[in-house]
C-alpha cells in the first residue's frame, strides 16, 4: 500500500479526489462549462504529494459519462520532485456541442506506480550483417492518361 498525502486548499469545498481500489477518480469541486474545441485548465483543489519512488499516472477517465471530455494532453505525471502547487489538469471538449462538467462526475483516473532505479550495461551485438539489397519490381505501365485544360 503507498500512502499519497493532499493537502485540501478550500475546505468547504467537496473533495476533488476520491480513491476506487487502486486507483484515484478526479473530479471538480466547482460547475464548469467547456465549449467545442475549448481546451481549459481545470484547478482540482488539491496538492498532491506523492511519495519517492512513486509516480502518478493520470488519464481520461475511461468510463467516463462526459463522453467528450478529454485529459490534454492526454497523460499527466507527477512524482515525488514535482512542486507543491495546486494540481491543475487540462480538459480538452472533443464533442460538437457544449460540454457541462459537475463535480463529483469523474474526468480522470490516476495510478500509482512504483519506480526501479535504473542501471545501464553495455553489451556487444551479435554480428550484424547487411541485409542483401532487393532489386525493386519495374512498375507496369498505366495506360490510362488524362490531359488538363
Amino acid at each position: 500500500m503507498v500512502k499519497i498525502n493532499f493537502y485540501k486548499i478550500n475546505k468547504d469545498e467537496s473533495s476533488s479526489v476520491t480513491i476506487d481500489g487502486d486507483r484515484l477518480l478526479f473530479s471538480i469541486p466547482k460547475p464548469t462549462i467547456v465549449q467545442p474545441s475549448e481546451i481549459i485548465k481545470i484547478k482540482t483543489g488539491i496538492i498532491m504529494k506523492v511519495p519517492s519512488e512513486h509516480v502518478v499516472i493520470i488519464s481520461t477517465y475511461p468510463d467516463r459519462p462526459i463522453a467528450a471530455a478529454e485529459l490534454f494532453p492526454a497523460v499527466v505525471t507527477m512524482d515525488g520532485c514535482a512542486s507543491e502547487t495546486e494540481l491543475e489538469l487540462a480538459v480538452k471538449n472533443s464533442g460538437r456541442g457544449q460540454l457541462n462538467i459537475l463535480p463529483g462526475v469523474p474526468f480522470a483516473v490516476g495510478y500509482v506506480i512504483r519506480t526501479h532505479t535504473i542501471e545501464f550495461g553495455e553489451f556487444e551485438p551479435d554480428a550484424v550483417t547487411p541485409s542483401p539489397k532487393e532489386k525493386s519490381v519495374p512498375q507496369k505501365k498505366n495506360s490510362f492518361s488524362f490531359e488538363v485544360k
